[in-house]
């Protein structure tokens, strides 16, 4: 082809399984403030919503209503075993004299009524001289 190497299934000699345990605390609840689910629905206008996609899609297109001073947004969504799914929405750079970043993290579970909400929660990160300038369940000053 181009002579340039073929990318490894790792980087750096470290698995790509490990590297994904390694990604920001996106599986672990604990590190993050608790929501009520039921609150977050109303909160951000999520009746009709159903679908992990369909959720992840309004969370994102509400943040998007609220442009200045973005710096990025990603919205993850993973199907888990055992019929879960998981929603990770971040958000970069909002006109918050505070809080520099906010993100969330929606766990759901699949029944016979269909998807169901079981946990939300958030994490922000402070502007410089606000707090603590890592991801945390803790408030900015």
């Amino acid at each position: 082809m181009n002579g340039l190497p073929r990318p490894s299934r790792s980087a750096i000699g470290i698995p790509i399984g490990l590297l994904m345990l390694l990604l920001p605390a996106c599986r672990d609840s604990t590190e993050y403030m608790p929501i009520n689910p039921q609150a977050f629905r109303e909160q951000y206008n999520l009746s009709g919503a159903s679908e992990p996609a369909q959720i992840g899609i309004q969370l994102l297109q509400r943040y998007r209503q609220e442009p200045e001073g973005r710096q990025g947004e990603s919205l993850h969504i993973r199907y888990l075993p055992d019929q879960k799914a998981e929603i990770l929405l971040t958000i970069e750079g909002l006109a918050d004299d505070s809080v520099q970043g906010k993100r969330y993290r929606l766990e759901m579970g699949w029944t016979e009524a269909g998807w169901q909400m079981e946990t939300v929660g958030s994490q922000q990160r402070c502007w410089p001289g606000r707090g603590h300038p890592n991801w945390s369940n803790q408030p900015c000053v």
